[in-house]
């Protein structure tokens, strides 16, 4: 867990963290590596920060291949890119259809989900997202 000024905090609050903390942090990761769902989280300034396994094959990337990609640059659909700008303002959760684009440039038809995850100051952290094929 981060503090708004950038500091590490356990789970404990304090500024320390600890093994289990260490060891929670790495579950949660690989939790979200391993569903069967595709996945993603993206900073708010619209770049991947994790995609997860099912992702990348939906969407022919390999390894860290989506790492720092902007979303947006996923959208095979120009009114998508308004979609996620418009989630990244207004904040909440929203869910569409849409085309995305994969990695050898042909598109799939999906809808998406997502959420955006605030800080106790009401700044937006994260977003999170899953993409299921129709």
């Amino acid at each position: 867990m981060r503090e708004s000024d950038g500091r590490c905090l356990g789970a404990d609050g304090t500024d320390e963290l600890r093994p289990h903390d260490i060891a929670s942090a790495a579950e949660g990761i690989l939790f979200v590596e391993d569903a069967p769902l595709p996945l993603f989280v993206a900073v708010p300034d619209g770049r991947v920060a994790l995609a997860n396994r099912a992702l990348r094959e939906l969407l022919g990337y390999q390894g860290g291949d989506l790492i720092g990609q902007r979303v947006a640059e996923l959208f095979a659909d120009p009114t998508a890119a308004a979609f996620w700008s418009d989630l990244l303002v207004a904040g909440g959760a929203a869910e569409r259809a849409m085309e995305l684009r994969r990695r050898d440039g042909t598109s799939i038809a999906a809808r998406s989900a997502a959420v955006v995850v605030t800080g106790r100051d009401g700044v937006a952290r994260w977003v999170i997202g899953r993409v299921q094929p129709i």
